[in-house]
Formats: C-alpha cells, sequence, structure tokens
C-alpha cells in the first residue's frame, strides 16, 4: 500500500506542480496584456498632447503673423502719415514765404507780452501773470520758458520776433499736434485691434 501511497502522492504533487505553473504563465500573460495595454494607452495619450500642442502652435503662429501683419499696416499708414504732414509742412513753407514778404507785414514786429501770453496759452510757460507789465518774464519764469523752448516748443520773446517767426512756429507746431495725434491713432489701433471708428 506504500507504494500506491507514494506514487498517488507523486501524482498529486506533479498534478499541483502543472497546475501551478499553469496558473503561474496564466497570470504573467495576464501580466505582460495588461502592460501592454497601459503602453499603447500612454502612447495613446502622448499622441493626443503633442498633436494638441502642435495645434496651439500652429494657433499660436497664425495669430502672431496676423498680429505682426496688422502691426505692419499700422507702421506703414503711420509712415504714411509722417511723410503727409512733412510735405504739407514744405508746402506751407513756400506759401509761408510768399505771404511774409508782402510789403503790409515786412518790418512788423510781435510785442514781447503777445509772445508771453502766446506761449502761456500752449501751456509752455507759467500762466498768471508770469511777467510784470512791461512784458519781460519775471524771475523764475525765465528759467521755465528756456527749458520750454528748448525743445523749439514755443517763440522766444525779444525785440525781432516778426510774423513770418510766428507763422512758422505755428506752422512746427500744428506739424507736431498732428504727428502726436496720429501716433496716438496707431496706438489706439494696435491696443483695440482696428476697432476705432
Amino acid at each position: 500500500m506504500s507504494g500506491r501511497f507514494f506514487l498517488a502522492a507523486v501524482l498529486c504533487l506533479c498534478a499541483g506542480l502543472i497546475g501551478y505553473w499553469r496558473g503561474f504563465e496564466s497570470a504573467a500573460a495576464l501580466g505582460r496584456a495588461e502592460v501592454a495595454e497601459q503602453a499603447a494607452s500612454f502612447a495613446r495619450q502622448r499622441e493626443a498632447a503633442a498633436l494638441a500642442a502642435a495645434e496651439a502652435e500652429g494657433a499660436a503662429r497664425r495669430r502672431l503673423e496676423t498680429e505682426s501683419a496688422r502691426v505692419a499696416s499700422l507702421a506703414g499708414e503711420l509712415g504714411e502719415a509722417r511723410n503727409r504732414l512733412a510735405a504739407e509742412r514744405r508746402a506751407f513753407t513756400r506759401r509761408m514765404s510768399r505771404v511774409s514778404d508782402d510789403p503790409a507785414v515786412t518790418g512788423l514786429v510781435v510785442p514781447a507780452q503777445w509772445v508771453r501770453f502766446y506761449n502761456e496759452a500752449l501751456g509752455l510757460v507759467p500762466s498768471g501773470g508770469g511777467a510784470g507789465e512791461s512784458g519781460a518774464p519775471a524771475a523764475g519764469t525765465a528759467a521755465a520758458a528756456r527749458s520750454a523752448a528748448s525743445a523749439d516748443a514755443g517763440l522766444q520773446p525779444g525785440p525781432s520776433v516778426s510774423f513770418e517767426d510766428v507763422l512758422a512756429h505755428v506752422r512746427d507746431y500744428g506739424v507736431y499736434c498732428r504727428s502726436l495725434r496720429a501716433q496716438a491713432e496707431a496706438l489706439v489701433d494696435a491696443h483695440e485691434g482696428g476697432a476705432r471708428p
């Protein structure tokens, strides 16, 4: 009986080992399949992320190209406005010299008090009696007038301010103001995307 018992024990042990081995192989195959599925899932996620990044980059590039073209167009318009203003300034200068040669205004001089009020009206010197009754700048306002005039901002009071000087200043100041307006409008267009009426 012990031989049969031993044979049965060996058969049971072999069956157990075969079952264990098959279970191990089945579990390993299942684990490999799960790992392969996770790897495929990660690959799909990476591919989707790369596609989304490429689409976002393309959209950003198109926006950049559109904005660059719009800003270049605005810069061109600003350049055209500056050229137009320079041409108008030259034409005005030609007409101004003809008017200044008129015998009715030749030799006429603008009084210093008028020049002071003119500069005050432009905000180039402090207002409210910066000069005495004689028209000469009071102490402290002369420095302000010089600093304002350092950039050709106003008329310099003196014994020889002619009407041609006044016209030349008005011409330059008008071109300056119109140039600032063109720049401000270009900045508003650039900021608002061309929505200015």
